[in-house]
């Protein structure tokens, strides 16, 4: 886990724009980030600002229509102007940057239709397609889906007598939800079973007790005094267990599975509760020494029922 953390640390971050990529979007955008650095370096100096400088003079000599000059040649309010500047260049081409995105890759696919590389040509008409059709149904899940929920402004709660009480203060809304969202992930300890010392010594809270067997082959004796819906919710996991025949249901994971899960998974998504990155999984799952690893790291979690900080 520290490993794969120091490997994300020095990858390198791409951030997912709000307007669709060009050459002209691109061109703005860079100097907006690089004027946001000379504004920050004006407020508090860097101690080695050799790579800013480094990016000014690139960034001007890529392109001859805005000068760039050195972070010493401005002052903080000409750094602001320069800024307000590119945000209102920014908000004229946003409403024609869909043209300017497939405007883009439509000339890029023409010129390997040229050079004769028919298959980058046909990746970049595959884009185009998806693209569009991604556009297309967006629009459509934004019309007919459920709108998403908002910020939470108030509550009610029930009272003794009956009656409802609305609360709106962030402090108690909290407090309330708190109470509400724990008092639901304890129902477990309410349920029957919980009551019944010798059903719940044998089946183990976490149902890997010695009678877990007897229960599923049907040949287990319930202690007296057993709830009977608990009796025959535990009879009916028999019966479905015996539709199984030979095969059994084995909760210890392979190195298949793992690399069977992670080659389809989607590398769009960002995180996982490790705070890792989905692709640092994808690329382990076609190594077979790190899904190993991978797999006796989950397998040991299972055993012992607690996940490693």
């Amino acid at each position: 886990m520290e490993f794969m953390r120091c490997a994300e640390s020095k990858c390198k971050k791409k951030c997912a724009g709000k307007l669709p990529c060009s050459p002209k979007v691109s061109f703005w955008f860079k100097r907006l980030r690089l004027f946001d650095r000379i504004r920050k370096h004006k407020v508090n100096p860097l101690p080695d600002p050799r790579n800013l400088f480094r990016a000014c003079t690139r960034l001007s000599r890529d392109c001859t229509q805005m000068e760039i000059l050195q972070p010493k040649d401005y002052t903080l309010a000409e750094v602001d102007a320069r800024i307000l500047s590119i945000k209102e260049q920014i908000e004229l081409i946003k409403p024609i940057t869909p043209e300017l995105r497939t405007s883009h890759i439509s000339s890029k696919r023409d010129e390997a239709l040229e050079a004769g590389n028919k298959k980058k040509a046909q990746e970049l008409t595959n884009m185009l397609e998806r693209e569009e059709l991604r556009g297309c149904y967006r629009e459509i899940k934004m019309t007919t889906s459920k709108g998403r929920g908002r910020k939470v402004f108030s509550v009610e709660t029930e009272n003794a007598d009956g009656s409802r009480t609305s609360i709106t203060s962030k402090e108690e809304i909290e407090r309330v939800a708190g109470q509400t969202i724990g008092e639901r992930y304890r129902l477990a300890y309410s349920a029957p079973i919980m009551s019944n010392n010798k059903l719940l010594q044998d089946v183990g809270f976490s149902g890997d007790g010695p009678a877990v067997e007897a229960i599923l082959r049907g040949e287990y004796t319930f202690p007296t005094g057993t709830d009977p819906y608990t009796e025959l919710l535990m009879l009916e996991a028999a019966v479905l267990f015996s539709s199984l025949g030979e095969q059994g249901i084995d909760d210890w994971v392979h190195s298949k599975d793992f690399q069977h899960y992670w080659l389809h998974a989607c590398e769009r998504t960002e995180l996982s509760k490790s705070q890792l990155h989905f692709g640092h999984y994808m690329a382990g799952s076609h190594d077979k020494e790190i899904t190993e690893l991978h797999v006796s790291s989950l397998n040991t979690i299972r055993e012992i029922g607690i996940a490693p900080e």
